[in-house]
């Protein structure tokens, strides 16, 4: 019907997604409120490029055009500009996902998040 099933495939609910990600050209991500998404941060860290929408905190991981493709939220066609222009050159496709990789790897390394939660936690234990 939509002419696409011989580049996509349909899942359904996969339990474990994250074990289909090493099959992933583009991350897509069209949310209308996130905070932080993992499934995102996980992809990155993989060196799979992001298109994403504009909300919450994904402008915090992406710069955009560099690690990632920001779009504003509702505006499928601009979420379908970032996935085809990423998907019709492996240079710019290659080169994002391996910025958004290092971004993800050194600006949300988890060790790195877990230190900086705890010293929150000591800082707000020791004025308690």
């Amino acid at each position: 019907v939509l002419g696409i099933a011989d580049r996509v495939i349909f899942t359904g609910f996969v339990p474990d997604a994250m074990v289909l990600a090493p099959a992933l050209d583009v991350f897509v991500l069209s949310s209308l409120a996130e905070g932080l998404p993992v499934a995102m941060m996980e992809t990155m860290s993989m060196g799979i490029p992001p298109v994403v929408t504009d909300v919450g905190g994904v402008s915090e991981a992406i710069e955009e055009g560099v690690s990632g493709f920001l779009v504003p939220p509702k505006d499928p066609r601009a979420l379908a500009s970032g996935v085809i222009a990423l998907l019709d050159d492996e240079a710019l496709r290659k080169k994002v996902g391996e910025t958004a990789k290092a971004s993800a790897l050194g600006q949300f390394d988890v060790e790195r998040m877990v230190r900086e939660i705890e010293g929150v936690y000591f800082n707000t234990l020791a004025r308690a």
